[in-house]
């Protein structure tokens, strides 16, 4: 069903790029001469490769150093979902084939740096969404859900502040990086349980933790009298 709801989303964005552009061209010409955030969004913009590359960096990094296959089965589904993504947002700036708000209003919007590339969708903010999404399926605490979207809407806000996106670019970004990281979440996950979820490593970390006395005494200390 959250899969069907974001496809939904997603084909309602579709009138927007007929109908919508006069009031979302006035809204990208209003942020983009925001230029004290223009630095700040230059940052967030940069910063998109760099996380969504970094993470399943990290979690083989972690899971060969902590012997812990979930790591492993997160980087899979991560890098994954990251190679989906892009893959998707490139076959689909083909097919709609948008212009940016600066090519279809020349002088009208002034944008912070010129990208020749199709509009639609903003394939940052599609990578920002999935890692946000990938992070918040895997780990499932709000103290890392939370910083994860607030990073991602961060990043979307920065397209249009620097003039190269319109908020429908962003919007189906958003849901087209949720929808990609959830599908590849549930795929990862189902092809793990058909292929009977096998250990990658023989004695696990967590293993040693279920019948290691001295793992168990610190995970549950006793009580001194």
């Amino acid at each position: 069903m959250r899969g069907k709801h974001f496809v939904i989303m997603l084909m309602m964005l579709v009138p927007m790029l007929s109908h919508g552009q006069s009031w979302e061209a006035r809204f990208v010409r209003s942020q983009s001469r925001v230029t004290e955030l223009h630095t700040f969004s230059d940052v967030m913009s940069n910063s998109v490769y760099v996380v969504s590359i970094g993470l399943p960096i990290a979690q083989v990094i972690a899971g060969c150093a902590m012997r812990d296959d979930e790591q492993i089965h997160n980087a899979i589904a991560s890098a994954a979902g990251v190679a989906i993504t892009f893959g998707l947002k490139e076959g689909i700036k083909h097919i709609a084939q948008r212009q940016r708000p600066f090519q279809r209003y020349p002088g009208y919007i002034e944008p912070y740096y010129h990208d020749d590339s199709y509009s639609m969708p903003s394939g940052h903010t599609a990578l920002a969404f999935n890692t946000a999404t990938m992070l918040t399926l895997q780990y499932r605490r709000w103290y890392i859900a939370v910083p994860a979207y607030v990073w991602a809407t961060g990043v979307g806000y920065a397209r249009i502040n620097m003039g190269v996106h319109y908020p429908s670019d962003v919007l189906a970004g958003a849901a087209l990086g949720a929808l990609s990281a959830w599908g590849t979440y549930e795929l990862n996950k189902f092809i793990w349980n058909a292929t009977g979820n096998k250990p990658l490593f023989k004695s696990s970390r967590r293993e040693r933790r279920k019948t290691d006395p001295e793992q168990l005494g610190m995970l549950w200390p006793k009580c001194e009298e």
